[in-house]
Formats: C-alpha cells, structure tokens, sequence
C-alpha cells in the first residue's frame, strides 16, 4: 500500500463516529469505560487481524478515546489526570492492589468510605471464601499457630484453646497430670521432676548438661513421642492417652544406632547395565522428564513393556512449568500410571532414574509441598493398578523414556503408541533394548535373537 494512513483513515473515522453518537453526560466514569472496552477496541480487531495498522492511525484513535473518557471535545478541553498508557495496564498487574492493599494481602484488605461498589462487590465474595479456606502448611513462617486458619477440623480450622486456656508447651509436655503418667511409664519421671523451667529453651539446656548421652537421646525420643499424642488428643483423633505404650522406644533407637554404624560398610546394590525385563505376568513402565531451568518447562516421557520387550503402550506430555526437575519425574510417573490406567494395563513394575523421587514414592507419609499433592495422587493411582514396586535405575539404562521425554519439547499436546505403530525415531532405541535383552541370555538362545526381532518389529 503507497498510503496506509489513508487506507486504513476508515477505522479511524468509525471510531469517531461511534464516540461523538454518544452523549457524554449521561455516562459516569465507569460507563465510558465499558462503552471503551466493549465497542470501541471491537471495531478495529477483524482488520488488525491480517494488517499492522500505522502507529500514527493509532495514536489518533487513542486520542480520541482518552477525550471521550475525561470529557475533552472540539472546542472544551478538560484535564486527563492519567495517561493513556497507564489506563491500559492489565488488571492483573495490581490496579486494585495497589489502590486498596497496597501493603497487605487481600485476605486482610478493607473497604474504605470511597470504595468502589466492584471493590465492595470483591469483598463480599472474599468473606465467602474465607468461611472455608485454611492455610497449607509449608515451612510455617508465614502461620500464627493460634490465630491463623490452618488446623484441619471443618468447624474453625483453629487451634483448640482445650476448653480451658492456652496451654504452654511445657505444661502440655511435662506437667499435665495425663502427661506425668506417659513420662512415669518412661521411667523418665525422676528426671523431669528435676528440671526447674519456666520454657522448652530451658529444658532442652538442662537435658543437655544433666543427663547422659544414651538419656538425652531417651528423653529428645519420649518428648517427640508424646508432644505426637497430644496433638493426636488434642484434635479428637485419640481419645484414651493412657492406654499408649511407649516401650518401643528404648528398641527403636538401639536399631537405629545398629544401622546407622554399619550402612557404610555396606556395598552398594549392583545397578544394572542393561534394561531388563519384567517377569512373565508383569509390566514395567519406565519414566523420564526433560527439564529446562531457565522457562521451566518440561517434557515427560513413559513406556510400559512385557516380559518381552515388546512396546505395549508410550506416551509423551509436553508441559509449561514445573518447579524442579525433582517435581518433572514425579509428574513422569503420574502421567504413566494414568496412561496405564486408560489403556487398562495393570501389576506394574515403575521405573524411575532420580534417586530421591524414588525415595520419596516409598515414603509412609506425605510431604507438605507441591511434590505431595503428586506423590498422593500417584500412590492412589498405584492403589488401584495394582503396582508392584518403585525403583531406581541407571539413566543409562533408560534409553526410550529419555528419548519420548525429550521429543515431548517439540509437540504442542499429549500423544500415545501403541504396539506395532511406534514412531520411526523410536525404534532403534526399542530395538538396542531388546537386543542387549536377547543376548544376555544361554548361548543355545541366542539363535532366536534375529528371528524374534523380525516378527517383533516387522523389520
């Protein structure tokens, strides 16, 4: 185009035309606003949706919104107290923020007398959530342990006062008479009538400097111990304190003492060097995530295959964020069950190379973190596909999940194999599996190798 100024002067003049239609005076502020957002900026969409309009036709489309909004006309000129650019800014950037809480959260924000009625409105809703929302807990710095919202009972979500007053945490330890009676069972009771304390700095000092090693180590084990079973009673989840027996205590800390002298000397497991393949009547899924630190994106990659060898099902699931690469693996492993749960696949063997998510999986509770909110999920989906184990093997050893992990980066949504219609760059991978598997067995089978390979992968 020679002019794209006066070829596109049409939006511009309908602009124009539907701003001087409308009288001026019967609008308050936020009618204009409305009126901007909703008819003005539609006219100009279905053009700038093949044309980069000239940034001097904008400019004057600009111009003669901003004089609509503050009153301006042809020959009246009023103030525009804020610039243009500033009007545009997204919601989301903190317009309310930082007009009503500026220096506080949203959960502790007022209405003043000049409060607008959609911040009034906000509000409102606000108090509705507050009735059921609690605080998760995480390293609890942000959390007052009596005044804030985090206990999980429906009612207040508060600490109980227990009827009576707010116990100190010496009295709940060491001198509630229900307590005394744990600590005479202990054996410990001589010593914890010694302690002259008016606080747990105190105590802990005084057990430091007056008892012996194997006693501090019976006391900091009894103290944990009770201070569980209080809380336990406290919130209605054990009614009788005085039935507990706290004799495996002296035992639990004799072995692990034991393990921890003799762990070192211990070899470590052998790691396979080579995929192996699950017993007949099992599966094994294996697992793999590609993280990048710097957009924290991810690609996660999953396998599951038969005694042997063969590709039963693979899946990628490309994703826009994940917090570690830690959480990446664990979102692996969940995607893999539920492909399996999908595709009706059960007695699994799962296959994870990062250590410490393994470790994690094996864990008899649940993290207070993001990874928590995963590892529930996958220990409820192991429930109900019967899985056999979690392990830990060497990335060496995880060729095709590696693989299905990183080609995840290059697609736009999820995508599943199955059988014999694995993709192309996947099956020279497959086949170095199978191949280490085959020869890895007798000699006298090794002549099956080729043939099974054939019919395996029609090659």
């Amino acid at each position: 185009m020679k002019n794209k100024r006066i070829q596109f002067g049409y939006i511009r003049d309908r602009v124009i035309r539907k701003l001087q239609g409308w009288k001026k005076r019967t609008f308050s502020q936020g009618g204009k606003e409305v009126l901007l957002k909703s008819v003005v900026q539609f006219i100009p969409t279905y053009t700038m949706s093949y044309f980069i309009l000239p940034d001097s036709l904008v400019k004057d489309i600009e111009a003669a919104c901003a004089h609509f909004l503050w009153g301006s006309s042809s020959d009246h000129k009023k103030v525009h107290w804020k610039k243009w650019a500033d009007l545009c800014r997204s919601k989301s950037e903190g317009v309310f923020k930082a007009k009503y809480f500026h220096s506080s959260a949203i959960w502790h924000a007022t209405a003043n007398s000049n409060a607008s009625y959609v911040w009034k409105s906000i509000l409102w809703g606000r108090n509705l959530v507050v009735r059921g929302v609690r605080w998760r807990v995480g390293d609890g710095r942000s959390i007052s342990v009596y005044n804030s919202r985090w206990i999980p009972t429906p009612h207040s979500f508060l600490v109980s006062s227990l009827g009576l007053f707010l116990l100190t945490t010496v009295h709940s330890l060491f001198l509630c008479s229900t307590i005394k009676f744990l600590w005479k069972k202990s054996r410990m009771l001589d010593y914890i009538s010694a302690a002259k304390a008016g606080n747990m700095v105190d105590v802990a000092f005084w057990a430091k400097n007056q008892l012996s090693s194997d006693q501090f180590e019976l006391f900091a084990m009894y103290t944990w111990e009770i201070w569980n079973l209080r809380n336990l009673w406290t919130h209605g989840k054990e009614a009788v304190i005085m039935s507990k027996e706290l004799s495996w205590i002296p035992g639990y800390i004799s072995s692990f003492k034991a393990c921890t002298v003799t762990t070192h000397n211990l070899p470590r497991s052998p790691q396979p060097s080579r995929w192996t393949a699950p017993v007949f009547g099992q599966l094994r899924l294996d697992v793999d995530a590609a993280f990048d630190a710097n957009s924290k994106s991810y690609g996660l990659g999953a396998v599951i295959r038969d005694s042997a060898g063969s590709l039963i099902v693979a899946g990628v699931w490309p994703g826009q964020y994940a917090s570690s690469v830690g959480q990446a693996e664990l979102m692996a492993v969940q995607a893999g069950l539920r492909m399996a749960k999908e595709y009706g696949l059960s007695s699994l063997i799962v296959y994870c190379d990062v250590v410490n998510e393994v470790a994690k999986l094996k864990m008899n509770y649940l993290l207070a973190n993001e990874d928590g909110i995963v590892i529930n999920d996958i220990k409820q989906l192991a429930s109900t596909l019967n899985v056999v184990s979690f392990n830990y093997f060497s990335r060496t050893c995880n060729g095709v999940a590696h693989c299905l992990a990183r080609n995840s980066f290059h697609r736009l949504s999820y995508e599943y194999w199955v059988g014999d219609a694995q993709p192309s760059w996947l099956v020279s991978t497959l086949l170095a599996d199978i191949w280490k598997l085959i020869f890895s067995v007798k000699k006298k089978k090794r002549i099956i190798g080729p043939i099974l390979l054939k019919k395996m992968y029609k090659i």
